[in-house]
């Protein structure tokens, strides 16, 4: 009889009977028994040490060769591939700067990627510099408009104050 035997008189007799019926010690049951023994026993779920204690319960490494993929442990792999290609690329830019300093040939003998790379970045610093160019010289269109309204504006007053008091002197 075990702790939850003595905890329900219930229990107590179905765990007599199976101990007078020739019952299997408990390392010598399977699954099926134990939860057949514990409806029996009233028992709704195994408790945590039933857990741990179960012979069915896989050990870890088989459960990692069952669930490999829902485990994702091959993105250990995937970051070594990714340092390699880190490490590879490092090591081409080096040869190229180099190379660059040297002879340009042999950068020539790998892909021309570099070489439109480097035409489209100087395109795009030529298409922004005309941009600048020619904002700055909207902006100084718009100056000179400002300074010449004010002159305009300014002469417009000068003679609107002095045709007044010429005309004022007129009238009198």
């Amino acid at each position: 009889p075990s702790s939850a035997a003595a905890a329900h008189p219930a229990a107590q007799h179905a765990a007599e009977q199976a101990s007078s019926a020739g019952v299997p010690a408990p390392e010598q049951r399977s699954a099926a028994f134990d939860a057949f023994m514990r409806i029996q026993l009233g028992q709704e779920c195994r408790t945590i040490s039933d857990k741990i204690n179960d012979q069915n319960r896989p050990t870890w490494d088989q459960y990692k060769k069952d669930n490999e993929d829902r485990l994702n442990l091959d993105g250990a792999e995937q970051k070594k591939m990714l340092a390699y290609r880190a490490q590879l690329d490092a090591e081409r830019q080096a040869r190229l700067s180099a190379a660059s300093k040297t002879h340009a040939s042999i950068r020539d003998d790998d892909d021309g990627s570099d070489s439109d790379a480097s035409r489209k970045k100087k395109k795009k610093r030529k298409r922004e510099k005309t941009k600048k160019k020619s904002k700055k010289d909207k902006k100084q269109l718009k100056k000179e408009a400002k300074k010449k309204a004010k002159e305009l504006l300014k002469k417009r007053r000068e003679d609107d104050s002095g045709s007044e008091s010429s005309g004022g002197s007129r009238s009198s």
